[in-house]
């Protein structure tokens, strides 16, 4: 009888283990399952993570190139003499033309002079084109115009006070440049908005500087991009301007 309880009771430990091991090496195995699993979900994540980065970048690098490159198509234009800024109808409607041809995200582009005038178009409140005009017929003031179906000046609407270019962020940052530059954010005269412009140095033949070439973009509209460009991928984006690193 003794025999046979000490039988019964070596069965049930080996049982016993065996279902412990069995239990153990279930649990191990699945660690490992899951282990792997988050390992992987991890490295696709980082991977979309990486590839949805990249391509926001991209396109925010594509949105804040087109300054540039307007400035650069357009600084040949003044510089080489085909634009003649003493006649007020080809010089209006030069502006007015490039602004138009591009879209609401560039607010303004224009031309400021070394002697202290300023032409240009802009884009007002509601979107709609407006030519500038700032010289001495303008007695040193920045004088806005509607635009005609021509694209030449039609009624004077602003009279925004007065405005010497060279005083600005971006002819500065041109000028010390001594080629194309992106200027730091600065508050823009007329709009209640942050402002920063591709700029770009014209020279004349004999190397001495004519005036500065500026496409402007307002920070509101670059942030309604930014906005538009994470949205899809219920994402945020963030300005900081490299310089001073202010949180924008």
């Amino acid at each position: 009888m003794t025999k046979e309880r000490t039988t019964l009771s070596l069965r049930r430990c080996i049982l016993l283990i065996f279902i412990i091991s069995l239990f153990i090496s279930a649990a191990c195995y699945g660690a490992l399952i899951f282990t792997n699993w988050v390992s992987s979900a991890t490295k696709t994540t980082a991977h979309m993570d990486a590839d949805i980065n990249e391509e926001i970048y991209n396109r925010i690098d594509s949105f804040m190139q087109v300054p540039y490159h307007v400035n650069e198509v357009n600084h040949k234009v003044i510089e080489n003499g085909m634009l003649n800024l003493s006649d007020e109808k080809q010089r209006d409607r030069f502006f007015v033309g490039v602004l138009e041809s591009h879209s609401n995200s560039i607010y303004s582009f224009s031309y400021g002079t070394a002697n202290g005038e300023y032409y240009g178009a802009r884009r007002n409140e509601n979107g709609v084109v407006e030519i500038m005009r700032n010289n001495v017929e303008t007695g040193g003031n920045s004088w806005y115009y509607s635009v005609n179906e021509d694209l030449t000046a039609g009624d004077r609407v602003v009279q925004a006070g007065k405005f010497d270019p060279r005083t600005r962020a971006w002819y500065k940052a041109a000028v010390e440049a001594k080629g194309p530059v992106y200027s730091p954010v600065y508050k823009h005269f007329v709009m209640d908005d942050l402002t920063v412009s591709a700029a770009w140095p014209v020279y004349n033949e004999s190397g001495n500087l004519d005036g500065v070439l500026g496409t402007h973009m307002l920070l509101s509209d670059i942030g309604s991009f930014l906005k538009n460009a994470v949205e899809e991928h219920n994402g945020i984006a963030i300005i900081i301007e490299k310089e001073s690193n202010y949180l924008l």
